[in-house]
């Protein structure tokens, strides 16, 4: 999975396992998209400047996996990050994979992996 943007709204393409079928695999990545560009036609009630950042991280190796999105609004923020949970596989989830929410001031849409050295570097920064 991968952070993007399309005319500014934060969208990723859902992995699917191998025996995964593809219907339920195409269903489950249209209803990711749906909810991240609000497809429902509901109006954006989150008026939130903020910035987040998902990032993810293995919980039993404490691994980095890096940051993963870059979305703009708290609500539209937890919504990404409920997706990003409710898509992984059972296999990454035994494994200790699991999702986080961080502000930050990075632009939403930007490159995942621009955000994931960035985050690295100022860390690296307030290390030293």
């Amino acid at each position: 999975m991968r952070g993007a943007s399309l005319k500014g709204r934060p969208y990723f393409v859902a992995r699917c396992d191998l025996a995964e079928d593809d219907t339920e695999c195409l269903n489950r990545a249209f209803l990711i998209f749906a909810r991240i560009n609000n497809v429902s036609g509901c109006g954006m009630t989150d008026k939130s400047d903020s910035s987040f950042v998902v990032v993810r991280f293995n919980e039993l190796t404490y691994q980095p996996g890096g940051v993963v999105a870059v979305i703009k609004g708290s609500k539209v923020a937890q919504r990404t990050l409920d997706d990003f949970d409710w898509s992984q596989s059972e296999e990454q989830r035994r494994a200790g994979w699991r999702y986080f929410l961080e502000k930050t001031d990075l632009p939403p849409g930007m490159d995942a992996e621009k955000a994931t050295s960035l985050r690295q570097v100022r860390f690296d920064l307030q290390e030293a």
